[in-house]
């Protein structure tokens, strides 16, 4: 095994100050080194460690999390198109209260803004890779000290949780390229989820989601339609609500080289009620040019 001159680093942060009317402060860290090595067979391996915390203080009381996880990226050939491969992610994943408002408009007043404290991030499993067709299967694990989720109040909306989780589960991701240009790709999750300190699964999340690909190019644009189905979600320990299903679709024309005409079709079919007691609007539709200077 020789060393690339591969050293990685990285490093980022902020800090926010929300006014009185929330009074909140948030200051948050990370910082990461890894190093890749290969072999001449083709096999790669990025190792190093991450380092994250954040601490917060507000009215609705204050919060921290320190984490130190390792790096790892391992890629081994299998033949000419199979592959082993191993990753861990460790990270933080920050937001603003627009970021809040786009996931769930229906919290209660005074949110909290702090980020997940992802301390495992981990997937392991083969690929095979053969012409226009790929396939992936994988087993997950996901461990934060730190996570965002969600619980319905008696007042009917939903309140902000930090909480340890824990998942584990498995999944598989399909794509394929025929001689048209025709595309199609499909990923399938299945998995675990559970509160590691209060006990059960977490709330609102899916064990079980499923999305599917269609893209169909032709001499002047494409065609393309997603079809997204979570399954089940649980709400407390014994009870639970329905999935989610969604179909869209958006086109593109390109008028010329330079002029496109872009038109995209959200909720064309199924029934979509991701926070039970507030439906999503029916169908939407929006059409624009984009121009290429």
């Amino acid at each position: 095994v020789r060393p690339v001159a591969g050293l990685q680093i990285d490093a980022r942060g902020g800090a926010a100050g929300l006014d009185e009317g929330i009074g909140q402060d948030m200051q948050f860290g990370s910082a990461g080194a890894a190093y890749e090595f290969t072999s001449r067979a083709g096999a790669s391996l990025l190792l190093g460690a991450r380092a994250m915390a954040y601490e917060v203080g507000s009215q609705n009381g204050d919060g921290y999390a320190r984490a130190i996880a390792p790096i790892v990226d391992l890629s081994v050939p299998i033949g000419n198109a199979l592959r082993a491969f191993g990753s861990n992610s460790p990270r933080l994943v920050s937001r603003s209260l627009g970021d809040l408002a786009e996931t769930n408009p229906f919290v209660q007043d005074r949110p909290d803004v702090a980020p997940d404290v992802l301390r495992a991030d981990a997937r392991a499993g083969v690929e095979l890779v053969a012409g226009g067709l790929s396939l992936r299967g994988f087993a997950l694990f996901v461990d934060a000290p730190t996570y965002l989720f969600y619980q319905r109040a008696p007042d009917g909306r939903y309140v902000q949780v930090y909480d340890s989780i824990r998942m584990q589960g498995l999944g598989l991701e399909a794509s394929v390229v025929l001689p048209s240009g025709i595309s199609l790709d499909a990923v399938v999750t299945a998995r675990e989820t559970e509160l590691t300190e209060g006990g059960g699964e977490i709330p609102f999340v899916a064990p079980f989601t499923a999305r599917g690909g269609l893209q169909v190019p032709f001499s002047r644009g494409r065609l393309s339609a997603t079809l997204y189905r979570e399954g089940k979600r649980p709400v407390n320990t014994t009870d639970s609500v329905d999935g989610v299903t969604l179909l869209s679709a958006d086109a593109r024309f390109d008028v010329t080289s330079q002029i496109s005409v872009l038109l995209q079709a959200d909720r064309l079919a199924g029934a979509v009620e991701e926070w039970p007691g507030y439906p999503l609007a029916g169908t939407a539709v929006r059409g624009g040019v984009r121009v290429t200077l």
